[in-house]
């Protein structure tokens, strides 16, 4: 009886409704022809019409390294989409991004993957990601419902992020979050940085922003320490400096806060022992 009671629920496993999430996604993606996954116009503007998966993203720009747009726009999915690694993609003419109702695990553009892109646009964007940009021709940034975080994240990306982008102009963000660390940053071209309801943003140190004329972080409420500082022979290689002393700083408290820890549980222990 246990045997047939445990073949039985195998088979109603296997034979399960095409509404369960773990399967829709295999059916709802991997068998999508490319013209249903995306379109390129003629001017290579890329639009995605479907989540792709990563390798999908992977044979998509490998067929079309000419995209100088490029367009991830869904409705909120009814499946779980795999998380996208843009480290993996070399798009070397993409000039803009925009992605909403994405998932993303990893935002990492860099002058090595696309190196002339100049804005990006993100919008509720569906789990925690890792921020990393290093674009010299970035000048908009507009994020909004969007959690930096995630395993791959570390402290201070943001920071980091702004002072590698030499050209920035703007940075318009709402309900952007998790912003950890000081954020040291230098930004020779900023002249507006918004930064509305950044919950879980605990700091953000401009070292120096000659042209910055709007700084609005109206909301932000776990914001505890900012600072605008005008320090005209800063460097960028300074501000990445200050922010992996932070970090290391940040890593030696919490193994000493471990060990504190431990020796008061050994001691405890002890004592009872004793007793």
């Amino acid at each position: 009886m246990f045997l047939l009671s445990l073949v039985t629920w195998l088979w109603l496993l296997g034979n399960s409704s095409p509404s369960t999430p773990s399967l829709v996604l295999p059916k709802f993606l991997m068998n999508l022809n490319p013209a249903d996954l995306f379109t390129v116009d003629d001017d290579d503007c890329a639009t995605f019409h479907a989540h792709p998966t990563q390798s999908q993203f992977e044979a998509f720009a490998q067929k079309h390294p000419h995209t100088t747009s490029l367009s991830m726009s869904f409705e909120h999915p009814n499946h779980d989409p795999p998380p996208l690694d843009f480290s993996r993609i070399h798009l070397p003419s993409l000039t803009s991004l925009e992605l909403a109702c994405a998932n993303v695990g990893l935002l990492q553009l860099t002058s090595d993957n696309p190196p002339s892109i100049t804005s990006i646009d993100l919008h509720n964007l569906l789990d925690d990601f890792a921020l990393r940009l290093e674009l010299p021709e970035l000048v908009s940034f507009d994020a909004e419902h969007s959690f930096v975080g995630g395993p791959l994240s570390q402290p201070n990306d943001f920071g980091l992020s702004l002072s590698r982008c030499p050209k920035l102009e703007t940075v318009r963000t709402y309900k952007f979050r998790g912003l950890a660390g000081r954020n040291f940053c230098v930004c020779p071209r900023l002249y507006s940085l918004t930064l509305y309801r950044s919950e879980c943003t605990d700091s953000l140190d401009i070292l120096s922003a000659p042209a910055l004329v709007e700084l609005n972080v109206r909301a932000a409420y776990g914001m505890r320490h900012l600072r605008v500082r005008d320090f005209p022979s800063v460097t960028m290689e300074d501000a990445i400096a200050l922010n992996a002393a932070e970090a290391a700083a940040t890593y030696v408290m919490s193994c000493l806060f471990v060990f504190v820890c431990v020796c008061l549980c050994l001691f405890v222990f002890v004592c009872v022992c004793l007793c």
